[in-house]
């Protein structure tokens, strides 16, 4: 199992914007049960349900890592959650990547729990052009999850990562004759 947070869509789409909840009570040190050579690391995962994310999600606690699952989708955050070993290896953080606000709070929720970040990758990425927001709304929403999060992410989790912390970028962009 784990524990999330994070605010639920109002009536008609909007985000209700709201400080998170007090930080889970989770135990970060290593778990009996948890071996390998991540065992006692914590990596945040963006695009934690996504089939990259998740991949990334999977293979850190297989290692032994405890892992920050980030996306917008709580509810699938929660499911990957089930299905993973272990009751306190992965904690999933609601937060949608395209808003500023919803990214610090995000990382105000991970310094209040008082974890240090050894692992970040990025693996969220805006889906592909959206009819009701035409080319340009695409556009900044690919900029605002593949640009600005990641550099929001990176400045603020800044205090929270270990001195020997590592950035990966996962990029999903489609390749020239690649039928995505």
């Amino acid at each position: 199992g784990s524990r999330g947070q994070g605010a639920g869509p109002r009536p008609g789409g909007r985000r209700a914007r709201r400080r998170p909840a007090a930080p889970p009570q989770v135990r970060w040190g290593p778990a009996p049960t948890a071996t390998g050579p991540l065992a006692g690391q914590v990596g945040l995962v963006t695009g934690a349900t996504g089939e990259l994310g998740s991949a990334f999600v999977g293979a850190l606690v297989d290692r032994g890592a405890r892992v920050l699952m980030v996306d917008g989708d709580l509810d699938g955050l929660l499911s990957l959650a089930d299905g993973l070993p272990g009751d306190d290896r992965a904690v999933a953080l609601r937060c949608d990547l395209s808003s500023a606000d919803e990214v610090a709070d995000a990382c105000d929720f991970v310094r209040r729990a008082g974890t240090s970040v050894d692992l970040v990758v990025h693996a969220a990425s805006a889906d592909a052009v959206d009819a009701e927001i035409g080319p340009f709304g695409a556009l900044d929403a690919q900029y605002a999850v593949g640009v600005r999060a990641p550099s929001l992410l990176a400045a603020q989790l800044g205090p929270s990562m270990t001195p020997r912390a590592g950035v990966l970028f996962v990029d999903r962009s489609p390749s020239p004759g690649d039928d995505r």
